[in-house]
């Protein structure tokens, strides 16, 4: 039996680690250091995220990209798959998968 996809992604995925700062840094200022407000953890990546949306939408997507064999690629994976994106197809190799620092001012 073979399975018919919607879609297909063949691409990154990344785990977002995202943290909240009063206001935007500038360098050499007394903004540069600041607390973090708030932070949290999210899945991303350019086509991991059109996948997911792809599926929320109710098409039948596969993702065939890499994911690293750390707890972060785990993680990439079991999101993946939560939200209906098909990952069987997708190899696991040994090395970290990717992940992205952001800061976002509030």
């Amino acid at each position: 039996m073979s399975v018919v996809f919607d879609v297909i992604g063949v691409g990154t995925n990344s785990l977002d680690f995202i943290y909240v700062v009063p206001t935007h840094p500038v360098a050499g200022t007394g903004t540069a250091k600041q607390p973090v407000l708030a932070h949290r953890v999210s899945p991303g990546g350019q086509t991991a995220t059109a996948l997911c949306a792809c599926a929320a939408f109710g098409l039948r997507a596969a993702y065939v990209g890499a994911f690293g064999s750390d707890a972060h690629g785990m993680r990439m994976r079991d999101e993946l798959t939560s939200r209906g994106v098909d990952t069987r197809a997708a190899p696991t190799k040994a090395c970290p998968n990717r992940h992205a620092e952001i800061g976002r001012a509030h």
